[in-house]
């Protein structure tokens, strides 16, 4: 296709729109193939000691110093002029990353984009190699000037891997692409919805779900109620002393601005795909990409799955019938359980699970997979618990199993490979779903039984609360609630647990047949199955061995291909017909999206990013050139990620012992604010306190409007109940609870029907002679950390009405924080509505 035909191309298929954007990724990308000429040029020039011509200075008086003043000065202004490239070519490579992404969102496996990519790529390769020889040929010139010898000059490789171009994966477009059938590899954006983005919309998404952002003013409360929940529990002395350096800090750095890391046109972006209400963004199942879809088809699809027959739907929510049975069967087995587990074990106010849902994007139809959503549920703290001291010391000690990939890897290093054996992999179409429940707590009993160190009265309560657990697999969603009829939800903690032992034991039983067909090797984890075999024929039969042991599980396989087979993240390649060798693999529907540069975290985590992706590729890969490949990789998806490729390269050869550090007096949590956050924990780490930083707002909670029933919006609360009469000196009653707020109203009103004088609302009634109207209760914030709760109580009480409450603070507020809690509780609104409470929910 030539110029004239492809012009012609774009403005029967784009509009005006995106036609200018074509256009402009056009002009970057000849930008592109020019800088990165033009600097190897002026390094190669600095290598050298040779000044190009544009830079070369003249001086017609003589002077005693006067060359090595103009050459000091050439090169000072050559090493200028590096930098100054250097800074642009980020620039246009940024342009060029928002825009391939913002063509890729829109025109994901089209044959536009197959066009588009195709004619910019010829358009690039012309460009840089006109640019190369004509440089080359400068250069040379400007060598024979000198008569100095030099190597012959080189210009950057053009190839996939290190030519920086839209081919290159410094840009996030597909490699090897072709009409129809797009690799989605670094597609970090998915628009499956009939909603048009922006570029700034996608760049902005393309940071990532989990991309933390910088707060917009000092967060002065979460800071001090941190410091004190880590104090609280300290000497008086001691940690006034900690208080005082603490609010040196964060004086000094109070009145400083905070620099912003989404751009005014980002925040813009995100509130505009928030307040759309035909759209709904989602992460993908696999590979961390950011999915767009229209909420109708979200809905419709999930309301499918519900009224199909693997889930009911119940009459009422079994939530506080669950909490009463669990606190029952804790009771009965109290000499097996003291009061503190069962205080621990005992829910009390919680919530029914809630669920969400994630598209299959590999999958035709993009169908979607139900995730449960435990969390503050009945039956969560009770499942950590079985899982922690019964079933893990059952499950997971077999020889056949693996605990990750790098255990795989030493595993196969043991193993002989000849010519004739066949690699293969057996997967368990969706295993928890597939699971059954009782035939697994059969299983699960009867393993417990053969260890002499459990009772059978402690058999029993087990037996009792393990039923409660497995069997209570029920959620809401939009006010209904269902029950899902066999099988293990995802999201339950004991779901993994329980799936391994029954796939433990599955495995025995066909492994312990007598058979002809056993693998030479048979490793697994949890559903995935890797397996060797030294005939085609035998590997056919048992999988069919396989498929034949349970009626509800169903395997899948998959056979060696081009001498490659991946397992977990390696990938083995026979070099030969008897020898292989490892390297990292990564699902093609990995999107390279890590934690962006740019976040407002902790550089530690940073850095742990980096010695993790290292310490993956050092285990995996089983020689150099594997190695470096991987390490080529690693850098070149972090500088999609925006980390400075020197950085990168500065943390993976950093080599720093571990260090023996003492037990820590107390831990103080804190969210991170750049400067600030460090200052604190050198103070800290000078009085042995752990300081650990929390990153609040995330793209995920601004772009997502919270979708909390009643039940969860009305709890964790400070609320506010007024006197009726109007000219009362005690001012509000002030408190907090962990219940719902429907719940704290029955006991305040139960207290004053019974005239209880422990209660400080019966007491005021009684004293003062006034009425006191629970329809003015209202929720004024909410918190779900209990002692920030309860600080942020007593703070309205201290500072937002000068301690005229009814009510009596909960905890202290230490006066050395008066000069910066009084100003923003006075800024506050005492009539504050559950809206901004709902708001708040966003950002914790």
């Amino acid at each position: 296709m030539n110029s004239q035909q492809y012009i012609k191309f774009l403005y029967i298929h784009l509009d005006s729109v995106n036609l200018r954007v074509v256009r402009t990724l056009e002009n970057n990308e000849m930008k592109y193939a020019r800088i990165m000429n033009q600097l190897t040029f002026l390094c190669k020039c600095r290598q050298y000691s040779v000044t190009p011509k544009c830079l070369k200075l003249k001086w017609p008086h003589n002077g005693i110093r006067k060359n090595d003043i103009i050459n000091q000065t050439q090169k000072k202004l050559l090493t200028d002029l590096i930098d100054f490239n250097h800074k642009k070519k980020e620039t246009i490579r940024k342009d060029l990353v928002q825009g391939w992404a913002y063509m890729e969102c829109k025109y994901r496996n089209t044959y536009i984009l197959d066009v588009i990519i195709r004619f910019l790529a010829h358009q690039h390769e012309n460009e840089f190699m006109k640019c190369k020889t004509h440089l080359q040929h400068k250069f040379e010139l400007l060598i024979r000037g000198t008569n100095k010898y030099s190597e012959p000059y080189q210009a950057p490789q053009q190839n996939l891997r290190s030519r920086p171009n839209i081919l290159s994966s410094d840009i996030p477009v597909p490699l090897n692409t072709r009409p129809g059938q797009l690799d989605p590899v670094k597609t970090k954006v998915i628009n499956l919805s009939n909603c048009d983005i922006t570029p700034t919309q996608v760049l902005a998404l393309t940071k990532g779900m989990k991309y933390s952002v910088a707060p917009t003013s000092l967060p002065i409360f979460d800071l001090v109620s941190g410091i004190e929940k880590g104090l609280h529990k300290l000497e008086e002395d001691f940690a006034n002393q900690v208080r005082c350096e603490m609010y040196r800090c964060i004086k000094k750095e109070n009145n400083k601005r905070i620099k912003p890391n989404l751009s005014k046109e980002e925040y813009i972006a995100i509130k505009q795909i928030r307040e759309n209400k035909d759209l709904i963004t989602v992460e993908a199942d696999k590979g961390g990409a950011i999915v767009l879809m229209n909420r109708e088809e979200y809905d419709s699809k999930l309301k499918l799955i519900l009224e199909g027959e693997d889930f009911e739907e119940l009459n009422e929510d079994p939530t506080t019938k669950i909490e009463r049975k669990i606190y029952r069967v804790l009771k009965k087995y109290d000499d097996i359980y003291n009061a503190e587990t069962r205080s621990k074990l005992t829910p009390h106010h919680t919530c029914a699970p809630s669920i969400y849902a994630k598209p299959k994007v590999h999958k035709q139809n993009n169908p979607l997979r139900i995730i449960v959503n435990c969390k503050d549920s009945p039956t969560e703290k009770l499942a950590k618990f079985l899982c922690k001291n019964y079933l893990n010391k059952i499950s997971y000690h077999t020889e056949s199993n693996i605990k990750n990939s790098y255990h795989f890897v030493e595993c196969l290093k043991n193993m002989n490979i000849t010519g004739t054996d066949t690699m293969a992999s057996f997967d368990v179409e969706d295993l928890f779903g597939s699971v059954p429940v009782r035939e697994t707590n059969e299983i699960i009993m009867r393993k417990l039984k053969e260890n002499e160190n459990i009772t059978t009265r402690e058999l029993s309560g087990i037996q009792e609360l393990l039923e409660i657990v497995s069997s209570n697999n029920y959620f809401q969603h939009k006010g209904k609630v269902y029950r899902r009829k066999e099988g293990l939800p995802m999201g339950n903690p004991i779901s993994p647990v329980m799936s391994n032992i029954f796939m433990e034991e599955l495995e025995m039983t066909t492994l312990n047949e007598n058979m002809t067909c056993k693998p030479k090797l048979y490793k697994r984890y949890v559903d995935d199955i890797f397996l060797i075999f030294d005939r085609t024929d035998k590997l056919n039969l048992f999988f069919d061995l396989c498929n034949s042991q349970h009626p509800r599980i169903k395997f899948t396989k998959e056979i060696e291909k081009d001498n490659q087979m991946p397992f977990l993240d390696v990938l083995i390649t026979r070099n030969t017909p008897s020898t292989i060798k490892l390297s990292v693999f990564k699902k093609p529907t990995h999107s390279d999206t890590y934690v962006n540069y740019n976040s407002n975290c902790n550089p530690s985590v940073k850095k742990a990013l980096i010695k993790t992706l290292k310490n993956r590729a050092e285990k995996i890969c089983d020689n150099q050139e594997t190695y470096e490949e991987e390490k080529n990789k690693v850098i070149r998806a972090l500088k999609q990620n925006n980390y400075p490729e020197d950085y990168v390269r500065k943390i993976w050869n950093e080599v720093k012992p571990q260090q023996q550090k003492p037990k820590p007096i107390t831990t103080v949590a804190i969210p991170y604010v750049k400067n600030l956050s460090e200052r604190i924990k050198r103070e800290n780490n000078k009085l042995n306190i752990r300081t650990v930083f929390q990153s609040k707002r995330k793209i995920s909670q601004l772009i997502k409007t919270p979708d909390l029933s009643e039940e969860r919006r009305n709890k964790n609360v400070i609320y506010k109940i007024s006197c009726s009469h109007t000219d009362c000196q005690s001012g509000p009653y002030i408190g907090e609870t962990k219940a719902q707020l429907h719940v704290r109203k029955k006991q305040h009103k139960y207290n004053l029907q019974k005239m209880i004088e422990t209660a400080e609302l019966v007491n005021h009634k009684i004293n003062a002679d006034h009425e006191i109207d629970l329809n003015t209760m209202n929720p004024i914030e909410y918190e779900k950390d209990w002692f920030k709760r309860k600080f942020k109580e007593s703070s309205y009480m201290k500072y937002t009405y000068n301690k005229c409450t009814i009510s009596k603070p909960s905890v202290k507020v230490n006066r050395i924080w008066d000069p910066l809690l009084s100003n923003i509780y006075k800024r506050k609104s005492a009539d504050s509505t559950m809206s901004s409470a709902t708001t708040t929910t966003t950002t914790n």
